[in-house]
């Protein structure tokens, strides 16, 4: 519940933020914010998957689903991409919202959480074995 008042919070302190914006900011500006954007995109949606499938607090949870936007920035990239694309297409259906829209991105948002999260698991079960350490 925390963390979702927090996510509410922080969308609508951004939003507002780029309705006011708008008409003050230059091409390349928009282009980083539409890049941030993109960031807290993938930042929500791997918080909600990992949240949902980690028993942790909410402030664990926040830093480690933006460590994991932040380290790796292909997943990041196709998660953001395929939400805005979403997005863009919906708006003037509507209807796609409804029926397909939402269980594609989380179906996607989650595919690359599950691939981040075990190519983190695979890093730290190496390094454990470099180090002569039992991993189970």
């Amino acid at each position: 519940m925390t963390g979702g008042v927090f996510l509410v919070i922080f969308w609508g302190a951004w939003l507002v933020n780029y309705v006011q914006l708008i008409q003050s900011l230059s091409g390349l500006i928009l282009i980083v914010y539409l890049l941030l954007t993109g960031l807290f995109i993938t930042w929500t949606a791997y918080f909600f998957s990992y949240i949902v499938h980690f028993e942790r607090g909410v402030i664990p949870a926040l830093t480690n689903a933006l460590m994991l936007a932040v380290s790796h920035p292909i997943s990041t990239a196709a998660v953001a991409g395929l939400h805005m694309a979403l997005f863009y297409l919906s708006l003037g259906q509507l209807y796609l919202i409804a029926s397909v829209g939402g269980s594609l991105v989380a179906y996607c948002g989650f595919f690359y959480f599950y691939q981040a999260v075990q190519k983190t698991i695979r890093v730290q079960h190496v390094r454990k074995e470099a180090k002569g350490e039992k991993s189970y």
